[in-house]
């Protein structure tokens, strides 16, 4: 059976709505209604993989710093690659709750 509906859209769903292919909104719609369980659960897992994953860039931030800062450096073009190495990691931590502004060590 189906059923017609008439719904008013925020300004966020409506620009959803209209970057959806004509001719096809109507299916997806249905689709996201009938599946709303299954995305909520594919979305908490994934947010929960996400937060796994950045406290694993950050442990191996901290490991890298301090294996820096234990032995003396090889040379200075290395140790200029790991603390951008390190400091890339923590880019990508920007906004989470493992991010570490750490500041190169100066000679």
């Amino acid at each position: 059976m189906k059923h017609l509906i008439s719904a008013t859209l925020s300004l966020q769903a409506g620009q959803v709505w209209e970057s959806w292919p004509k001719g096809q909104r109507s299916r997806m719609l249905s689709e996201l209604l009938a599946d709303d369980g299954t995305i909520q659960l594919q979305r908490q897992a994934d947010l929960l993989m996400i937060g796994h994953l950045r406290g694993n860039i950050a442990t191996h931030r901290r490991r890298l710093v301090d294996f820096m800062r234990s032995i003396p450096p090889i040379d200075e073009a290395y140790t200029r690659m790991m603390f951008a190495i390190i400091n890339e990691m923590n880019e990508d931590l920007d906004g989470s709750i493992h991010h570490d502004p750490i500041q190169e060590p100066t000679s």
